[in-house]
């Protein structure tokens, strides 16, 4: 009898499998090729796409990732100044407020999306202005030589000016987490300045952070700050759990293009690179971050990356707008009932503990 039931045991381990390793995977799932990207928004079933050059911001439905489809655009009027553009784009209720580099920022009705009007007028601000974020009614828009200037826009038709935070050097983006503001500064020997904005109209800086790079893109969480680098400097990550007193964690990670536009997700971390494409990290520990899956998309990513569940929407400069499906396939052994990588006794309780004792089950489920 106990030789039956051995027998049925092994023969059980054969043919049951378990999971013993995950791949990761990235696949290209669609694709709009029609207009250059250079920045972007996601909000539900749309996504808002800025073009630089072309001065236009445009909308696209993609409530199909793999068919994305234009809906409406705006283009801005010609200012008549230097390097006339439209460069980056930031959401805040039913308004798109873009940036116009050397002419300020404009506001965007985007309440029906197949047609976008501006509402007010363009709003001028000293400096180039690049990245414009939002904590309740105020933003904060960084404006290279111009500092970061704060404005009131409880009311989108007509945004006021409150006052304008000094720079270590040139802020060139900027991100907020909780009552702190991350500002990625160009120009060495700083890289990154801290404010804390816990009362807007007073500027309160608490740190600056020394670098030897650019910091073209910046995300914060509780613990750790993520900064892009110019010049394929890769990406470094700071300890900022002490805003007061903000390190530099392990030695960073060395990518293959310049890091502009950078996303979060829990401990994954999403990397859209300049003359490359993305790569993704896990940083659950971020003093040694590893590469789980990267692409090569064969255009120039900026500084818009967007993270919707398994879908990974990135601009592709000239090239449009990429929709990216990244997943994570397991692989199986077969008798390996535990996942550890390995058959041996151990399996055997694994399994007896699953068919006497409703323990979890050994099968794996691919997808």
């Amino acid at each position: 009898m106990k030789r039956n039931i051995l027998f049925v045991i092994i023969a059980l381990m054969v043919f049951s499998s378990g999971i013993w390793g995950r791949t990761p995977s990235i696949e290209l799932v669609g694709q709009y090729t029609d207009k250059p990207a250079y920045d972007l928004e996601v909000r539900g079933n749309y996504a808002y796409v800025t073009t630089l050059l072309e001065c236009e911001l445009y909308i696209l439905d993609i409530s199909d990732p793999e068919s994305p489809n234009l809906i409406g655009s705006y283009t801005g009027s010609s200012l008549g100044v230097q390097d006339d553009q439209i460069r980056e784009v930031a959401l805040l209720d039913d308004y798109a407020y873009i940036t116009r580099h050397w002419g300020g920022f404009e506001v965007i009705d985007i309440s029906d999306p197949t047609m976008p009007i501006k509402v007010g007028t363009t709003y001028s601000a000293p400096g180039v202005t690049i990245d414009f974020v939002f904590c309740g009614d105020y933003g904060f828009l960084a404006s290279r030589e111009g500092g970061v200037h704060v404005y009131d826009v409880s009311n989108p038709e007509n945004p006021v000016y409150i006052t304008t935070y000094s720079t270590s050097a040139w802020a060139s983006s900027v991100a907020i987490n909780g009552n702190y503001l991350y500002v990625g500064l160009e120009h060495s020997p700083y890289g990154m300045d801290v404010f804390d904005i816990s009362n807007p109209g007073i500027q309160n800086l608490v740190y600056t952070l020394p670098g030897s790079y650019s910091v073209y893109g910046v995300v914060a969480n509780n613990t750790n700050a993520f900064l892009g680098l110019q010049y394929s400097g890769g990406l470094t990550i700071a300890d900022v759990f002490n805003p007061a007193a903000i390190s530099y964690v392990g030695s960073g990670f060395p990518t293959h293009g310049e890091p502009w536009g950078i996303a979060i997700a829990g401990n994954t971390l999403y990397l859209g690179e300049r003359s490359y494409g993305l790569q993704i990290l896990d940083v659950s520990d971020p003093s040694n971050p590893t590469l789980l899956a990267e692409y090569d998309t064969g255009g120039d990513p900026h500084w818009g990356i967007q993270v919707v569940g398994d879908y990974i929407y990135l601009v592709n400069g000239t090239n449009g707008l990429v929709v990216l499906k990244y997943s994570e396939q397991c692989q199986c052994m077969c008798g390996d009932t535990n996942g550890d990588g390995t058959v041996n006794v151990g399996d055997a309780v694994y399994l007896l503990n699953f068919i006497f004792k409703g323990g979890p089950s050994p099968d794996c489920n691919l997808e």
